[in-house]
C-alpha cells in the first residue's frame, strides 16, 4: 500500500490540480476513447449526486485523465471500491489516510490480492536453463520451474503458490532474476504496466528491509526507446517474419516473445531484452 502511495503521488504530495468534470468532457469529445471517457464523466457526475464524497477546497480536483485523490482512483474505481473506512460519514481519498489506503486495499483484495504471498522472488537459474522460456508471456505452475533447478537465490526451495508463475528478466540475462507470483499480475489491474508492477514489488522490498538485489540494476542505463522507434522496430520483426503483433509502438508480451525468437535467429541468448546494440542489429537486418 505504501508503494502504490508512493507511486501514485509521492505521498499525497502531488494529486493533481485539474478540474475532474471539465477534464472528463474534454476528453468525452475527443475521439480516441471518447466512449471510455464518457462513461468515466457520467461516474464523476454520480459522485457528485451522491455528496458523501470529500475534496480538496470542496472541488474535484485530479490529473488531466480523470484519477483523483492520494492514490489517484478513477471515478468508476471510486465508485465501485472507495470506502468510508474510519466510518465518519465521508469518503475522503485526499486526506484520510484510512479512507483511501484502505479503499485501495479494497480494491486489490477484491481483484486478487493474496495477502499470504509476495509479488515475486529472486531466484537462481541453473547453467543450462531455456532463456527462450523467460518472459511474461510463458506462465507456469510452480513445479514446472523447480522440476527445472529453478531455486530462491542462495538455493532453498521456491515458496509454494497455486497459480501461474513466470520467469522474468527486467534487464536481461545479466541482470537480476525473478520468479513472479499471481500477485504481480494482479498489480496490472492496477497499472497494466511490467515496469510500474515491478516498481511496486521493488519498492515494497525495499521497505520492508527484504532482499538484496538492488545493487544488481543497471540504474544508469539510458532508455533509447521512444514511441516511433518501438513502431519501427515493431514493423521490422514483423517484416522478418517474427511476429511482434500490432505496431502500436508499446512494446509488450508479444513483442519481448519476438525479440526473443530474434535472438535464436542470431544464436545469442533469447532473453528478450532490447539493448541499443540489438534495436541497431534488427533495424539493419
Amino acid at each position: 500500500l505504501l508503494s502504490f502511495w508512493a507511486l501514485e503521488t509521492n505521498f499525497s504530495s502531488i494529486t493533481g490540480k485539474l478540474d475532474i468534470i471539465r477534464s472528463l468532457a474534454t476528453l468525452s469529445y475527443d475521439g480516441r476513447r471518447s466512449a471510455f471517457f464518457k462513461r468515466e464523466l457520467i461516474n464523476a457526475l454520480t459522485m457528485l449526486q451522491r455528496g458523501i464524497y470529500s475534496y480538496p477546497g470542496e472541488r474535484m480536483q485530479g490529473s488531466w485523465a480523470g484519477a483523483m485523490g492520494s492514490t489517484q482512483f478513477m471515478p468508476s474505481t471510486m465508485l465501485a471500491y472507495a470506502i468510508d473506512y474510519d466510518k465518519d460519514g465521508h469518503i475522503n481519498m485526499w486526506e484520510n489516510r484510512r479512507d483511501f489506503l484502505g479503499s485501495s486495499a479494497n480494491f486489490l483484495s477484491s481483484v486478487g490480492w493474496n495477502g499470504d504471498e509476495s509479488w515475486g522472488h529472486e531466484i537462481e537459474l541453473p547453467s543450462d536453463f531455456d532463456y527462450f522460456h523467460s518472459g511474461l508471456k510463458y506462465k507456469e505452475d510452480l513445479q514446472y520451474w523447480i522440476d527445472r533447478g529453478i531455486t530462491l537465490k542462495g538455493g532453498t526451495q521456491l515458496p509454494y503458490t497455486s497459480g501461474k508463475t513466470a520467469i522474468y528478466l527486467p534487464q536481461g540475462a545479466n541482470g537480476p532474476a525473478f520468479i513472479v507470483y499471481p500477485n504481480f499480475f494482479t498489480i496490472f489491474k492496477w497499472n497494466n504496466s511490467e515496469k510500474y508492477a515491478l516498481g511496486i514489488g521493488v519498492l515494497s522490498d525495499l521497505i520492508a528491509k527484504r532482499g538484496d538485489y538492488f545493487d544488481k540494476f543497471n540504474l544508469n542505463e539510458k532508455s533509447f526507446m521512444s514511441f516511433e522507434m518501438a513502431k519501427k522496430i515493431q514493423a521490422k520483426l514483423n517484416e522478418l517474419g517474427f511476429e511482434a503483433g500490432p505496431v502500436d509502438g508499446i512494446p509488450g508480451k508479444q513483442t519481448t516473445a519476438a525479440i526473443q525468437r530474434f535472438q535464436l535467429s542470431q544464436g545469442t541468448i533469447p532473453d528478450g531484452y532490447l539493448t541499443k546494440e540489438l534495436a541497431d542489429q534488427i533495424l539493419l537486418k
